[in-house]
C-alpha cells in the first residue's frame, strides 16, 4: 500500500488539482482531503513531475505493510 499526503499552499492550487488528478488516474482512493492511498507506486513520469512543479517539499509518500480499517480494503474490491 503506498499512501500520498500533500499540503500544497492554496496559492498554487492548481498544483493540488493536478496532483489529485494524478493520484486518481493511478487508481488511488481519497481518504482525506489531502491523503490518498493507493497499491501501486507512482509512476516514474509522474514522480519526476513533482519534481519539476517543486512539489516534493509539500508531498509525503509512504509505503505501509497493513491497513486495519476494512471499508478502505473494500472501496478496493478486495476479497
Amino acid at each position: 500500500w503506498r499512501i500520498a499526503m500533500f499540503d500544497i499552499p492554496e496559492k498554487i492550487k492548481r498544483e493540488r488539482w493536478w496532483l489529485s488528478d494524478q493520484l486518481a488516474s493511478l487508481g488511488y482512493k481519497r481518504l482525506q482531503k489531502s491523503v490518498f492511498i493507493g497499491q501501486l507506486p507512482i509512476k516514474e513520469d509522474v514522480y519526476k513531475e513533482i519534481l519539476r512543479r517543486k512539489l516534493k517539499g509539500h508531498i509525503n509518500l509512504l509505503t505501509v505493510g497493513e491497513i486495519d480499517d476494512e471499508q478502505i480494503l473494500n472501496d478496493f474490491n478486495l476479497e
